[in-house]
């Protein structure tokens, strides 16, 4: 593989940002706005060039922030605000002062994603069981009017 420059003591393949064409670049920003990780001030879109970089690397090693920056060629500050904003989501894991990948793969995110949005909404929904539960005796049932929440079990 043809390495385009020695940055950090890791070579980085010439490849690598040939690969992330105007396709890719879209498909992650889509992403992360469908993740809700992108916010009106990231008029540049960089969260989704760190969260490509993660991508890239950071599933077979841990990378520094510094090392992100000068990879995304972003300032280190950026993609720190950023790595913080990913590991809020659940998307990269600290490891020190190193980040990596939570899963080996995006759809090892948005499944692991799925399953913890799944157990949020049972909580959810045995919490306003225990409200309606509580408020059923006043004002009578037609007053309340309230619709019963189906139990996922009882959905399938």
């Amino acid at each position: 593989m043809k390495a385009n420059k020695r940055r950090g003591g890791a070579l980085l393949p010439a490849v690598f940002e040939e690969k992330w064409g105007s396709g890719s670049a879209d498909e992650f920003e889509q992403l992360c706005r469908h993740m809700r990780l992108m916010s009106g001030r990231d008029v540049d879109r960089t969260v989704a060039r760190v969260f490509r970089v993660m991508v890239a690397r950071g599933r077979m090693e841990s990378i520094g922030g510094t090392e992100l920056a000068e990879i995304s060629r972003l300032n280190r500050i950026t993609c720190l605000h950023h790595l913080g904003r990913l590991e809020a989501a659940g998307v990269v894991e600290r490891e020190g002062r190193r980040y990596r990948l939570s899963e080996g793969s995006v759809e090892g995110i948005v499944e692991a994603m799925r399953a913890q949005t799944l157990r949020m909404f049972e909580e959810i929904e045995e919490l306003a069981r225990s409200i309606d539960e509580e408020f059923e005796g006043i004002g009578g049932s037609e007053a309340y009017g309230r619709k019963k929440i189906r139990s996922r079990s009882a959905r399938r």
